[in-house]
């Protein structure tokens, strides 16, 4: 708690740039997300999340120092972006109306042509493409890693089948994110008694069982997340858009649970596992699902219903904590624990290597050796000691990788580029606010959403995701466009 202690000197100047006026805009939500919740409560709750994935420490004084540093580039990082947000609009005042007119001119040119128009029959063409990909490889895997219990999601049983798919898998990951995403900003537009919308439920509730089987919470969650944070935005709390918003909310909660890696009593799990054994899709095995433990019985004798439902409430609790501390505290740890292994190996600055990796992501690695070394989740997989092709990398803020480039002055920089993207974005919000559209609304979240939070909690490889989902959203507009011609 006294590392906190640092960020008591951030209120004042939060308070002094926080908008009155606009109270949802980007710039009130990053300030609370980045500098309270995602900075404050990850340091607060990193002893918990320490506990919950320790990992071995042969020198504690570096480990020490490690923890240091960490909290110290956080609260850097959040001071150097709140004051190049204070001084962007200070300059931008003293400026004459023909500068401010210019900046306006440039933040509409590159935000106009917004639209999500899409023929049904295109997205369902699409989804089926996406499905057979995704089917394909656990049929050629004979692994779905919604129905193992332990973290399956990388095929690490077998790993020598999925490798050659990985590109078509991942492809079609996104592809059925992106057009769940579109189907549901599709929904919020129309009637509800519209044929349509309820054409558009159902193709989004079978892209949704597929992305399920994958257990990829990232692909799962995005659409969701991302008309979430457009509703807030819009700050026009229509009766449709807030009941809306709770069910979105309570879905998301209760359906995260079944998503988690080696979560017991993962929901339809025996119907599913005989379906898919029946269908050739994966090896016979006997489930080793753990059974909920059975209260013995005092004077009365419970319920088979009441046994599961006190067992499930025990398991969400859990869960919950679990949950809170991935979202709010895992990059705390994960930035611990690099910056630690990085110190502990007396290591080199990376110089920019990090980034460019990231920016060209979208080489197979098999042919670009560069990013097989440098790509920031790889990279950080083998400083701690994983295998970065059965494990994902350490979450690590975007400040840490910053540090590991370029030292301090990374973070400096790092700070002041977040700052920067931040007012733009929120130049965009103000000037459309008093028409913006939950089309608008929605896209500038996810632009927020990927280059102001992707960035702080995952670094460069948050540049690489919202490259692959403007070429996966510039490819269904080429097929929709050629669907219209043919």
């Amino acid at each position: 708690m006294k590392d906190l202690f640092l960020f008591i000197f951030l209120l004042p100047l939060c308070f002094v740039i926080f908008d009155k006026k606009y109270k949802f805009s980007p710039k009130n939500i990053s300030i609370i997300l980045i500098v309270f919740f995602y900075s404050m409560v990850g340091i607060i709750l990193f002893p918990f999340s320490y506990k919950i994935d320790r990992f071995s420490v042969e020198n504690k004084i570096i480990f020490d120092i490690s923890l240091k540093e960490t909290v110290i580039l956080v609260w850097l990082t959040c001071f150097i972006f709140l004051l190049t947000i204070y001084f962007l609009e200070k300059l931008f005042n003293i400026f004459n109306n023909s500068f401010n007119l210019m900046i306006d001119k440039f933040v509409q040119s590159i935000t106009y042509p917004i639209k999500l128009n899409f023929n049904l029959t295109t997205l369902s063409l699409l989804s089926i493409l996406g499905i057979v990909l995704i089917l394909f490889t656990f049929f050629r895997t004979k692994n779905i890693p919604y129905l193992e219990l332990s973290d399956a999601k990388y095929f690490p049983y077998s790993f020598g089948a999925y490798l050659p798919l990985r590109p078509f898998y991942v492809f079609a990951l996104h592809l059925l994110s992106f057009i769940n995403f579109i189907l549901l900003t599709y929904i919020l537009q129309k009637s509800l008694y519209h044929l349509k919308v309820y054409t558009a439920y159902l193709l989004l509730i079978i892209n949704f069982f597929f992305l399920i089987l994958t257990l990829k919470r990232g692909e799962i969650f995005f659409p969701f997340v991302m008309v979430l944070g457009g509703i807030i935005l819009m700050a026009k709390f229509k009766r449709r858009y807030v009941i809306t918003l709770i069910i979105m909310a309570f879905f998301l909660l209760s359906i995260s649970s079944l998503l988690r890696p080696g979560f017991e009593q993962r929901l339809f799990y025996k119907p599913l596992y005989l379906i898919f054994l029946k269908m050739g899709y994966i090896s016979a095995r006997q489930p080793s699902l753990v059974q909920p433990s059975v209260v013995q019985p005092s004077v009365v004798q419970p319920s088979v219903a009441q046994i599961y439902l006190i067992d499930y409430i025990k398991k969400m609790a859990i869960f919950i904590k679990m949950t809170i501390s991935d979202i709010f505290g895992a990059h705390i740890r994960e930035s611990v624990r690099v910056i630690y292994c990085f110190k502990l190996r007396s290591l080199t600055l990376l110089k920019g290597k990090t980034y460019i990796a990231s920016f060209l992501g979208f080489l197979p690695t098999k042919y670009f050796k560069f990013k097989k070394k440098y790509q920031l989740g790889r990279y950080s997989a083998k400083l701690v000691g994983l295998n970065p092709e059965v494990a994902g990398g350490a979450r690590i803020g975007g400040w840490t990788e910053a540090f590991l480039n370029f030292g301090l002055l990374g973070v400096i920089l790092f700070g002041f580029f977040l700052g920067f993207f931040i007012y733009m974005i929120n130049k965009f919000y103000i000037l459309n606010f008093k028409n913006i559209s939950i089309i608008k609304s929605i896209f500038c979240f996810f632009v927020l959403a990927h280059f102001v939070f992707g960035f702080f909690i995952d670094g460069s490889p948050a540049l690489q995701t919202f490259i692959l989902r403007i070429f996966i959203l510039g490819f269904i507009y080429v097929m929709n466009d050629l669907s219209k011609i043919i």
